[in-house]
């Protein structure tokens, strides 16, 4: 072999070409630990190295400093809720002066003792103390140290309730009462007056007769009871004052008349009536019978003279200004005729007096608001038989 060729090389590179060879496990780790003390004191970004590390440990301590390890305040807390205050101990305060600690659940009964102890205080509160019956009163409990009420209203009747509501029907002077209680049995009373007053009855009612259909005239009869003052409203704008009224309205209509009674102690009632005078006044009531009298047989029916209402055929509540009237005997025929609401049959046709039986009627007109009516019916003439001739 000629080494001055230079091929030597080349013919162990050859012969070596292809293969591999691995460092033993021990030099490996020697390789890879120097390595990464290279890396470490090396600053590079994406590599763990002292810088990084020195920032961490700053952070480490930062915090224990800010925050005590729990150990050493469990501890603290152990020893002061444990031996230094489960244990009475003599200590001094600032200037000197012996002072004795108390142990806390010692502290927490003895407070709970003297709570316990502590007797109840009654007391309450009204939103009225007088005023006129039927009185509604709220009461408001402001008692203390109690578990229990018992309240008296001085009407024989009581209350568990802690805030009741009673209502005072009867005037008088009632001496409510509340009683609280601990549980220890220990007892509290308080009192209150209530002073109920009388209230008036306000009641009224319409004077048919005396009052004046046409004329719109109305009379009004008070009923009232322990009233001392009155104010009356017409329902037409209209007030006045005084025991009894008498009212004149302009139109005809539906009026709400109402009465106020006030009594001397200012207590009030009121009574309302409600188209009372135009239901019962433009309405016109037949009777369903009358027995003529030969006695009104002169007089063609009118019945102005007092007395002659019972044997005469007539309306009740009558009023209308334009009115007929007309009677037909048993067979259809026309007996009596009239337009005057003021005349009625007297019971005679063509100066003789109608045999008795079943007649029927009919009337029809306008009533002074206006409004149509149109009646008919029946009625039965009783003729005694002594007439008959």
């Amino acid at each position: 072999m000629e080494r001055s060729t230079g091929k030597f090389e080349e013919i162990i590179r050859s012969a070596l070409d292809g293969q591999k060879v691995y460092p033993s496990p021990g030099v490996l780790r020697t390789i890879r630990f120097r390595l990464w003390i290279s890396d470490f004191f090396s600053v590079k970004p994406r590599k763990f190295n002292i810088a990084y590390a020195s920032l961490l440990i700053a952070g480490l301590m930062a915090g224990f400093m800010l925050f005590p390890g729990k150990d050493e305040t469990q501890e603290s807390r152990e020893k002061m809720s444990g031996s230094e205050f489960n244990n009475p101990q003599v200590q001094k305060d600032e200037i000197g002066e012996t002072i004795t600690a108390v142990p806390e659940q010692e502290e927490k009964s003895e407070m709970s003792k003297l709570k316990n102890a502590a007797p109840p205080v009654a007391l309450f509160e009204s939103n009225l103390i007088k005023g006129c019956a039927p009185l509604k009163v709220h009461f408001f409990n402001r008692s203390s140290g109690s578990e229990k009420f018992s309240w008296n209203f001085g009407t024989g009747e009581g209350s568990a309730l802690t805030d009741p509501v009673y209502i005072f029907r009867e005037p008088g002077n009632y001496e409510v009462s509340l009683q609280a209680s601990n549980s220890q049995g220990t007892i509290n009373k308080y009192t209150q007056t209530i002073q109920v007053f009388s209230a008036p009855a306000a009641e009224f009612s319409i004077d048919i007769d005396a009052s004046d259909i046409s004329g719109r005239k109305v009379v009004f009869d008070n009923l009232s009871s322990g009233g001392k003052k009155y104010i009356w409203d017409f329902g037409d704008s209209q007030q006045d004052t005084g025991f009894e009224q008498t009212h004149e309205y302009k139109n005809f209509g539906t009026y709400r008349v109402s009465l106020v009674a006030i009594a001397e102690n200012g207590c009030s009632d009121t009574s309302v009536l409600e188209n009372k005078f135009i239901e019962k006044n433009y309405e016109l009531y037949f009777p369903v019978s009358f027995r003529p009298n030969p006695s009104t047989k002169d007089n063609h029916g009118f019945y102005e003279t007092a007395g002659q209402e019972s044997s005469v055929f007539y309306p009740n509540n009558f009023g209308a200004d334009e009115y007929e009237l007309r009677i037909c005997a048993p067979n259809g025929m026309e007996v009596f005729k009239t337009d005057n609401i003021k005349q009625g049959w007297n019971g005679f046709i063509r100066g003789r007096l109608a045999p008795g039986g079943v007649y029927t009627y009919k009337a029809k007109g306008i009533y002074p608001n206006g409004k149509h009516f149109s009646i008919q019916g029946k009625v039965r003439v009783i003729v005694e038989d002594y007439y008959q001739n």
